[in-house]
């Protein structure tokens, strides 16, 4: 696949931040590379937990984030992706069935079209539409498939799904804030679902892993097991939580303690010496308080422990047989901290490691930064056919849905 020399540019809006990224893509010998040609953001307004309340205010954020990158105005034929996330987002996974149409039991296109859309016999409220249909897996006859089981032999061929909504006014009004920015959505696609397939290797999917994303707002979450994605979800805590609860114990201003939170936190219980003090600037009389740097940390690391075992506890309850046998995979701004992943092992006796993106990029130091994952995610989306858009829903008996790449998007 030669360069594509049209850029696409993403938007994230997200609780704390909106960020907006142009970039290309390029693939060749079997390798894809994201080239970063423009980045910015800006503080995100009326954006709560990752649903955004208002448009009309949440479009100030967008175009300050699109002046900070140098793109306003650019660009103007770019294609435009937006990630959506937060606790709104819902998972289900699903199935279908199909009689093999043939005399002599082959298996065909049209067959595993119909078992597709058999699966989707689960009717969604009104208010309510698919951002993904994820192929899970097939089978025939009770025989599962590794790959697509067209050209196979049988009586029945089975589809099972995992399908990822979004209320539709949330969509809507992600859409119409970009709009009054000065730019169309083309393309709404589930941050955690994009960010977990291009963070994740094939082996860690196989062997079962859990995608933790601690963003502002929310912690969103992603299980694989077996090879394919089987939970989505998200859980109304975040960065934010951690600054509310430094700000309650020190008495101390929201910044100082978002300052704390990105330049003291340290996931090693060693991290500090136990006599390390600071000054910290307070409420009341006279306005500072000398704090010991190891306390700071216990209160981060307690928050940041109990949002690790609540990720854990959610993906066990959706779908109790899974193992993690290859561990979690943090991302998101708190997964900036130092030996988080120490903190995560311990709390999880989990084997865990900071997510990156795995591609080569203008800025690399960009692509190693856990709080670009999704954004930069929502880039490679493009280049992924599993994430193609879907046509627009029709009632449950009306719906058609043409056959989805089978297993694609994962990267060594």
């Amino acid at each position: 696949m030669a360069r594509d020399e049209k850029p696409i540019i993403a938007i994230d809006v997200g609780t704390s931040l909106t960020r907006v990224a142009a970039g290309r893509i390029d693939e060749r010998d079997m390798e894809r590379y994201l080239d970063v040609i423009a980045l910015g953001q800006a503080p995100s307004a009326s954006v709560q937990r990752g649903i955004i309340q208002n448009p009309e205010e949440a479009a100030y954020s967008v175009k300050a984030a699109f002046e900070d990158a140098g793109i306003d105005g650019k660009y103007r034929d770019a294609k435009v992706y937006a990630g959506i996330g937060g606790k709104h987002i819902v998972s289900v996974n699903t199935s279908g069935e199909a009689v093999v149409s043939r005399n002599d039991g082959l298996v065909t296109e049209k067959d595993v079209t119909r078992a597709i859309e058999a699966s989707k016999g689960l009717r969604l409220a009104a208010d309510v539409q698919a951002l993904h249909h994820l192929p899970r897996s097939f089978y025939v006859d009770g025989i599962r498939c590794r790959r697509s089981p067209i050209g196979m032999r049988g009586v029945s061929a089975r589809a099972d799904m995992h399908t990822v909504t979004a209320p539709s006014a949330a969509t809507a009004n992600l859409r119409k804030a970009v709009k009054i920015a000065g730019r169309d959505v083309d393309w709404i696609v589930s941050n955690v679902v994009a960010a977990s397939q291009a963070v994740l290797t094939r082996e860690e999917m196989e062997m079962g892993v859990l995608y933790i994303d601690i963003g502002a707002g929310t912690t969103d979450i992603a299980a694989y097991d077996g090879g394919t994605i089987c939970h989505t979800s998200s859980l109304p805590v975040g960065g934010n939580q951690i600054v509310t609860d430094l700000a309650a114990v020190l008495h101390a201003p929201a910044y100082v303690c978002e300052s704390l939170l990105r330049e003291r936190a340290n996931g090693d219980p060693k991290g500090y010496k136990g006599d390390d003090e600071m000054l910290v600037p307070t409420f009341g009389i006279p306005g500072q308080r000398r704090v010991r740097l190891g306390a700071i940390n216990d209160i981060i690391a307690m928050r940041i422990a109990e949002m690790l075992q609540m990720a854990v506890s959610r993906a066990k309850e959706a779908a109790p047989a899974l193992s993690f046998s290859a561990g979690i995979v943090i991302a998101g701004g708190v997964a900036r901290m130092p030996a988080i992943d120490m903190l995560a092992e311990r709390v999880t006796n989990l084997p865990v490691r900071a997510g990156q993106i795995p591609v080569r990029t203008l800025r690399t130091e960009v692509g190693q930064d856990p709080a670009f994952v999704s954004l930069l995610s929502v880039l490679l989306a493009k280049a992924d056919p599993q994430f193609a858009p879907l046509k627009e829903q029709r009632p449950a008996h009306q719906s058609r849905l043409r056959l989805l790449p089978i297993f694609g998007g994962a990267r060594n």
